[in-house]
């Protein structure tokens, strides 16, 4: 909540602070960014020192205001088959929903200099910086602005280039015989924050983004996330076909598709939620257990493997070792169950073969480890539900990587509470359900054959599982969120041992950590990663 005023006059909000100012954008004006046959290009352009703007519109010839399908796009196209006159004009709305129109200006079909913009990097990734190039013209003044006051003249004695390293509007001014033409830059997949860590997508993968109270489909080219302001990236699988006869529904290829991008997801096509977890090196403060006190955690995102042994120094976080390109994909919520299923009505779950389901519903629990490690695995298997490519890593998750999940969540990218982030784009109930990870004691299967956990000396994984060689604490291992934040919890935490050899981790706390045999069990769940 956002709250501005004095007591008895206190204006309160859930729209974001935004939507408390009570100022209009102070700027309004439109510019012709290019003629292209026929088409004739118009770019809106709004300002305000208080709130975002969040709409453009656009007027032509009098007729009724019109936004693009997405308000945000301040770009227009419009098309015009003659040579007359026109009158358009344009109208900004800030967050608080007030706005601001444009002066009225006169365009006609006739040609005019286009100012030729080329990326030395790739216009479709993102990436941390822009080089915006322009045609080197002895004849051709270029400038720029980015508030349409100051100009900044680009000259450089081999190319005209300029290097933009932050998302905005940048405005081209060009100057030639006395003439001025405009061109426009909306430069929208800059991240200045993750440092190359930035989600991978897989087959079957949707980008979304949390918007208006809804999911809607995220441009995949853009940047839909921002670990800045605890804004995760996140995205859907959806099922193949439409559900029949409900108009709402659509099938996995629409959703796909660019037509989808804006448009949201309904809520009956989607299977599972997944989060990415950008790969960062942290800095050690209490390798020896002397340090108690909670603190903000210090990481630093990015690829670099930093190699530190001792507090104070950076160390690529370990949890990550299974991935080694940019980070993994984590299920938002613990596994649930179809809610046709046997295992959903009943919790008869101890099965090999459930299709799993990452929403916000019954959680599923009585399956023992082994069986959550098959299904995990499964995920990914031929012809599976999510349309996943077969080649994914998809696993139950480890201890590591529940510690990579912990250290972000107490940094200043997350939030320690029911969700990693204190908003719908984080990990939800990692602090409250106990939940099982890959983590043992030396491929131990515990004492009793009454455990039933599943494992035999015959089916132990090769890969993602984290194999402990000592029954103390301080056999732990750097960034597993045991040891070195072993007092951050009122639980009273529990290592792993020859008798119960399998960590659980989430009991009251993200840092909270006990031990199982590794039997079903009716108060344990867990939740799926998936790498590539």
């Amino acid at each position: 909540y956002c709250a501005e005023g004095v007591k008895g006059k206190l204006h309160v909000t859930d729209k974001g602070c935004g939507a408390l100012d009570q100022t209009p954008p102070t700027k309004s004006e439109v510019f012709i960014k290019n003629i292209d046959g026929s088409s004739v290009y118009l770019v809106a352009v709004g300002l305000d020192d208080d709130s975002e703007i969040i709409k453009y519109e656009l007027s032509v010839d009098g007729n009724n205001y019109y936004t693009n399908k997405m308000p945000k796009n301040n770009v227009f196209k419009v098309e015009l088959n003659d040579n007359l006159k026109h009158e358009v004009k344009v109208r900004i709305s800030n967050e608080a929903g007030l706005s601001k129109e444009s002066k009225t200006k006169k365009i006609e079909l006739k040609k005019t200099m286009n100012i030729n913009l080329y990326e030395n990097n790739s216009t479709v990734y993102v990436a941390s910086n822009k080089n915006i190039n322009f045609d080197k013209n002895s004849n051709v003044k270029y400038l720029y602005s980015t508030d349409l006051k100051t100009w900044n003249v680009i000259s450089n004695k081999t190319s005209e280039s300029i290097k933009i390293n932050k998302n905005g509007v940048f405005y081209i001014k060009c100057v030639t015989n006395n003439k001025v033409y405009y061109n426009t830059l909306n430069i929208s997949n800059i991240d200045s924050v993750l440092n190359g860590s930035y989600p991978s997508l897989i087959d079957g993968m949707i980008p979304v983004v949390y918007e208006n109270d809804k999911w809607v489909v995220a441009n995949k080219n853009k940047k839909y996330w921002d670990y800045e302001n605890k804004i995760w990236a996140n995205v859907v699988f959806v099922r193949k076909n439409k559900i029949e006869k409900n108009e709402n529904s659509k099938p996995r290829e629409y959703y796909m598709s660019d037509d989808a991008i804006g448009g949201e997801i309904y809520e009956g096509d989607i299977l599972a939620f997944y989060t990415w977890i950008p790969k960062y090196s942290y800095k050690i403060w209490n390798m020896y257990g002397t340090n108690p006190d909670r603190k903000e955690i210090q990481i630093k995102f990015g690829l670099k493997n930093y190699k530190g042994t001792t507090d104070g120094e950076y160390i690529a976080h370990p949890g990550f070792l299974y991935n080694k390109e940019k980070g993994f994909w984590v299920s938002k919520y613990e596994n649930s169950a179809g809610k046709e299923s046997d295992c959903y009505m009943n919790n008869n779950c101890d099965k090999d073969s459930i299709n799993l389901y990452s929403l916000d519903r019954k959680s599923i629990k009585n399956m023992s480890i082994y069986n959550a490690y098959i299904n995990s695995k499964n995920i990914n298997k031929k012809f599976n539900n999510y349309g996943l490519d077969i080649k994914s890593n998809s696993h139950l998750i480890t201890n590591l990587e529940w510690g990579a999940i912990a250290y972000l969540a107490g940094s200043k990218y997350g939030f320690i509470g029911d969700s990693t982030t204190n908003n719908n784009t984080g990990v939800n109930d990692m602090n409250k359900n106990a939940e099982y990870v890959m983590a043992n004691y030396n491929y131990d299967s515990g004492l009793s054959k009454d455990n039933n956990n599943g494992f035999t000396k015959s089916n132990w994984p090769s890969e993602f599982i984290d194999i402990y060689k000592s029954v103390s604490m301080k056999g732990y291992k750097l960034g597993d969120a045991t040891f070195e934040t072993n007092a951050w919890t009122q639980f009273k935490n529990e290592f792993i041992n020859g008798e119960h050899p399998f960590m659980v981790r989430g009991i009251d706390s993200i840092y909270s950590f006990s031990n199982s045999s590794g039997r079903a069990k009716n108060d344990i769940s867990f939740r799926t990663v998936i790498t590539k």
